[in-house]
């Protein structure tokens, strides 16, 4: 079998090998051959800067107009968000004041843990109160 001496002659092509001297860094910063800061040219950052400057100015007033219509079709600032049956609390504020006492002027609610007959208006008084 003979080899084709076309497919055993190739070259593989290497990179240079390249060296940090202090001639690179300062050139990495200003070239003057060129004229580029940081490997950018004038034109270049111009353009960059533009660009970013349209697409920051556009994408604020996206949000802008996020928010204000929002704001306009979905806060009144007049009226609470959540009233009544609504909100958490429902429609009486807690049960710390329910049931009412037959005296009104105290809040207080007493009874004998161990006699039926002594927290019987109380229990009724809850149940008439949960119904609602």
């Amino acid at each position: 079998m003979s080899r084709n001496p076309k497919l055993e002659e190739f070259e593989i092509e290497t990179k240079p090998t390249r060296s940090i001297k202090r001639g690179n860094v300062s050139n990495f910063f200003y070239d003057s051959n060129t004229g580029a800061f940081l490997g950018r040219t004038a034109e270049s950052w111009c353009k960059i800067i533009l660009f970013y400057v349209i697409f920051y100015a556009v994408l604020g007033a996206l949000f802008m107009i996020c928010m204000v219509t929002f704001k306009e079709q979905f806060i009144n600032p007049r009226v609470p968000r959540l009233q009544q049956d609504r909100g958490l609390i429902g429609t009486s504020p807690g049960l710390g004041f329910r049931p009412l006492p037959p005296d009104v002027r105290s809040t207080l609610i007493w009874y004998k843990g161990t006699s039926y007959e002594s927290y019987k208006y109380w229990e009724d008084e809850l149940i008439k109160f949960l119904k609602v």
